[in-house]
């Protein structure tokens, strides 16, 4: 028997709300039920069954206090101008927690999986349980094929069974291929947007987006980018978030604050095709030190794990706190890096898919 659910659901954190994405086997509608409520996945009042990667966005509070929700997919055999017919239907049921008060919050943190799922799920078993999964990017290899973007929704499907909260970013690669302009449609956004905020319990989070990782002319994207302009609107943003410390990084309760981005932008390569927006990631990195102060940024991108304090291998223009890099790519494996959150310390373990587990690095918190 085929189900309807093709995995199981993701919860991703945006703002105020969670995001329940699902992916379905065939056409189909879809709803989630949540403390008696029911959300739809619709646009105006009419159900969506023309693509198979549905969301329904349902607000935090409501789901954290419910500790369970139910998802319902329904089998469209047919759209008409008048008697549509509806076919099978299922409805799951899912527990979930969100992030604990009262003790250390545990995170797994994993960007650069290119569609791999095997791998990344082993790195994550080796560091146990964790409360809250971050994807940070290059989950897809690329969005030349559909099949790629339901990739994502695969590997969380294995690594949260719909049941702990997922913070989403996108990457460079994400960028590339003909749905790629079709990406913020089927995946985590702010109001279709890439960057965003959110808070879960006492900790904070800032999520940006750098884009591509070369300047919109380069011959590699033929003339189909326009990042320039777009870090430009994402500038304003941050402006705008750095501009209401009450209710966002320094709101009552937010004891820990996070940058989570794809490219650890304050880092200046040798290439110089990828030197670019000195002046701009220059001045996101002021602002974040002036105002935001956050703790630690998550990063990937490099293909290679590592924590670079102020002042290390990253810190070209100006970091703002400890930047780690928590993923290391390579043919035979693949890394993450698993973060206990404590009231004063942070400890980073990074974990492959061989089974390595390296020795913690403690890092204090600062402030």
């Amino acid at each position: 028997m085929i189900y309807l659910l093709k995995f199981k659901p993701s919860v991703f954190a945006i703002g105020d709300s969670y995001q329940i994405y699902v992916v379905a086997s065939v056409p189909a509608v879809f709803s989630v039920i949540v403390g008696g409520r029911t959300y739809y996945d619709a646009s105006n009042g009419v159900l969506r069954s023309s693509s198979k990667i549905h969301c329904v966005t349902v607000p935090a509070k409501e789901l954290d206090a419910a500790g369970e929700y139910s998802v319902l997919l329904e089998e469209v055999l047919s759209r008409r101008i008048a008697f549509s017919t509806i076919g099978r239907r299922e409805l799951f049921r899912f527990s979930f927690s969100p992030l604990p008060t009262g003790r250390p919050v545990r995170i797994y943190h994993m960007a650069d999986t290119h569609n791999g799922v095997e791998l990344p799920v082993k790195a994550a078993a080796v560091y146990g349980s964790y409360d809250l999964l971050i994807l940070n990017g290059d989950i897809p290899n690329h969005c030349d094929e559909e099949s790629n973007i339901e990739n994502i929704y695969c590997l969380t499907g294995q690594l949260t069974e719909g049941r702990i909260p997922i913070l989403f970013s996108r990457g460079n690669h994400d960028m590339r291929g003909k749905f790629a302009e079709h990406y913020c449609d089927v995946t985590p956004t702010c109001h279709g947007k890439t960057y965003y905020t959110t808070r879960l319990g006492n900790l904070w989070f800032l999520v940006l987006d750098c884009g591509e990782d070369k300047v919109d002319g380069h011959p590699e994207y033929g003339g189909v980018n326009c990042c320039f302009s777009f870090r430009r609107e994402e500038t304003e943003f941050l402006k705008a978030v750095a501009s209401h410390p009450e209710t966002e990084y320094a709101a009552p309760g937010v004891t820990h604050r996070f940058v989570i981005c794809h490219i650890p932008f304050t880092f200046v390569s040798e290439n110089p095709e990828w030197a670019i927006e000195r002046e701009l990631y220059t001045g996101w990195a002021n602002l974040l030190k002036e105002t935001v102060r956050p703790d630690l940024m998550l990063c990937g991108h490099l293909h290679r794990s590592g924590i670079s304090p102020v002042g290390g291998y990253l810190d070209h223009l100006g970091q703002p706190c400890t930047v780690i890099v928590g993923a290391d790519v390579d043919k035979d494996h693949w890394r993450g890096a698993g973060i206990l959150v404590e009231d004063d310390r942070y400890t980073v373990e990074f974990t492959d898919s061989n089974g390595a587990k390296s020795a913690p690095t403690v890092l204090k918190k600062e402030g």
